[in-house]
């Protein structure tokens, strides 16, 4: 019996319609099939179509995210002196004095965790009330305020 003969009709007639390739090996002659269905051919097409167009998105979005980190920093540099962002870049703690600027930086010690354990709601209500207490501070004062976060 051959291998033809031991598969259903479909397999049946794969076997005969494909292309036969005889290998000689040490453990002795093996017979390779390979399909002239074109069937085939087109999903491993639509396979490589679908791997480029999901690398090519990923690009693009890899991109977009550069070039937002890009022009944040640029922000920076336009607002912020140059040795303050460097410190800021090394975690250190930015404590200066200018005649005609002040630059207050805050950070929340525990602020990822502390949001972990709250609901979105709770996390929306402790910072609006934060940020309401920096914009009364400001208005008593007199003072523009720039936000940035990251």
């Amino acid at each position: 019996m051959t291998i033809a003969e031991n598969h259903d009709d479909h397999h049946k007639d794969w076997y005969e319609s494909s292309a036969a390739v005889t290998a000689m090996t040490p453990n002795g002659e093996w017979v390779m099939h390979v399909s002239k269905d074109c069937d085939y051919v087109q999903q491993f097409l639509f396979a490589r179509i679908a791997t480029v167009f999901g690398a090519f998105i990923i690009s693009v979005m890899f991109a977009l995210i550069l070039l937002e980190r890009q022009l944040h920093k640029l922000l920076l540099y336009k607002i912020m002196p140059k040795d303050a962002i460097q410190k800021l870049n090394k975690g250190q703690t930015v404590v200066e004095r200018y005649k005609i600027v002040t630059i207050f930086f805050s950070d929340i010690v525990g602020f990822t965790s502390l949001a972990g354990e709250m609901s979105p709601i709770q996390v929306m209500k402790m910072l609006n009330e934060l940020y309401l207490e920096f914009d009364n501070i400001a208005e008593k004062h007199g003072v523009y305020k720039v936000e940035t976060i990251g």
